[in-house]
């Protein structure tokens, strides 16, 4: 199991997100509400939101991930004993919050839309708050025998490190093919040519070009490439 939490400010556009037609799944969770759809929701939650005007992010979008092979062994009542349990490690029980799961992908996870104001006027602190999700989904995994994301992560990449013999094997192979068949520069070649150019004929530079200097040119006392 993993879980994420992040301060938000469209309360309303994420309610009716999680509610949306062929996405949600179970409702689980309706704390310290009194209403069951998103709009009536959001009105409710705006009336304890509009107490402080200084906050900007009035709600918290919480997801939890639940591992493929957990699914089977979580009936309805144990996701609703998770959500319960999460939002209460999470300091949220003075706070109204909604929790729902969705079926839109081919893992199930859950959506909890809590008010960051909560009943008296306080507002939820999210300094490192996201730590603070994946900490609690992990505490929650460990006493309920679920998979723990971090462990599963750490698996994947000592498994992506570790390369199979055979293909460790056939890469070496193609490396010492490429070292043995690199064309080499025909040095011998090279060397003859550099010599033949060399032998008479005038010097070339990027100020005379391929024909050279002419020698009455550099005479002193006359007119010369350089002038005077």
């Amino acid at each position: 199991m993993i879980g994420r939490c992040k301060a938000i400010a469209h309360g309303s556009t994420a309610l009716d997100y999680i509610f949306r037609e062929g996405k949600l799944g179970y409702r689980l969770a309706f704390h310290n509400l009194c209403s069951r759809e998103p709009k009536t929701i959001y009105e409710e939650m705006k009336v304890v939101s509009d107490y402080n005007s200084r906050c900007l992010n009035k709600f918290l979008r919480i997801e939890i991930g639940i591992a493929p092979k957990d699914e089977k062994r979580l009936p309805v009542s144990e996701l609703m004993g998770i959500a319960h349990l999460f939002a209460k490690r999470m300091g949220l029980d003075n706070h109204q919050l909604v929790a729902v799961t969705h079926k839109d992908t081919n893992n199930m996870h859950i959506h909890i839309i809590a008010n960051r104001i909560s009943l008296y006027g306080e507002v939820y602190d999210t300094t490192f708050v996201s730590n603070k999700a994946a900490r609690v989904a992990e505490e929650i995994s460990r006493e309920k025998n679920l998979t723990i994301a971090k462990e599963v992560k750490a698996k994947k990449k000592y498994q992506k490190t570790k390369a199979s013999p055979m293909r460790e094997q056939m890469k070496q192979q193609g490396e010492q093919w490429n070292k043995a068949n690199q064309k080499a520069p025909d040095v011998g070649t090279l060397r003859n040519r550099n010599q033949q150019e060399g032998k008479g004929g005038q010097g070339s530079t990027m100020l005379t070009g391929a024909r050279g200097v002419d020698k009455d040119k550099l005479l002193l006392g006359r007119a010369s490439l350089l002038g005077g």
